[in-house]
C-alpha cells in the first residue's frame, strides 16, 4: 500500500505539474481546470456521496495538489521560503529586508489574485451555468 500510495502521489504531482505548464502556455483552459472552495465543496460532497473510500481518495488527491502548490517558488509560500535560502547559500548572505519584503508583497498580491480568479471562476461555473 505503501509503494502503490507513493506511486499515486507522484503521477499527481506529475500531472499538476503538467496541467500548470499547459495552463501558462495557454494550451489549457484555466477556468475549466483550476476550482476553488465552492468547487473543492461541491467535488466533496458528490465525493462523500459515492462512498467514503471515493471521499479519501479525493481528500488525498486534494493535499497532494496543496502540497504541490505550496512548494512552487513564489515568495510567502515554502517554495518562496526555499528559494530565498537557495540564494542565501550562493550569495553567502541573506538578501536585503526591502527586497524580501517587496517579494513578500508581490507574492502576497499573486496568491490573493488566485483566489479570487477561482473563486470567480468558481461562482460563474457553478451559479451561472
Amino acid at each position: 500500500a505503501i509503494v502503490d500510495g507513493a506511486r499515486s502521489s507522484w503521477k499527481f504531482l506529475t500531472d499538476a505539474w503538467l496541467t500548470l505548464k499547459r495552463i501558462i502556455r495557454g494550451q489549457v483552459s484555466s477556468k475549466q481546470n483550476l476550482g476553488g472552495i465552492i468547487t473543492i465543496g461541491v467535488v466533496s460532497h458528490s465525493a462523500a456521496s459515492v462512498g467514503f473510500t471515493y471521499l479519501l481518495f479525493f481528500l488525498c488527491l486534494l493535499s497532494v495538489n496543496l502540497a504541490f502548490l505550496n512548494v512552487l517558488p513564489i515568495p510567502v509560500l515554502d517554495g518562496g521560503h526555499l528559494f530565498f535560502l537557495i540564494i542565501e547559500k550562493i550569495k553567502g548572505s541573506p538578501v536585503s529586508e526591502r527586497v524580501l519584503g517587496y517579494s513578500q508583497l508581490v507574492g502576497l498580491v499573486m496568491i490573493v489574485s488566485l483566489m479570487i480568479y477561482v473563486t470567480f471562476n468558481d461562482v460563474m461555473r457553478w451559479f451561472f451555468s
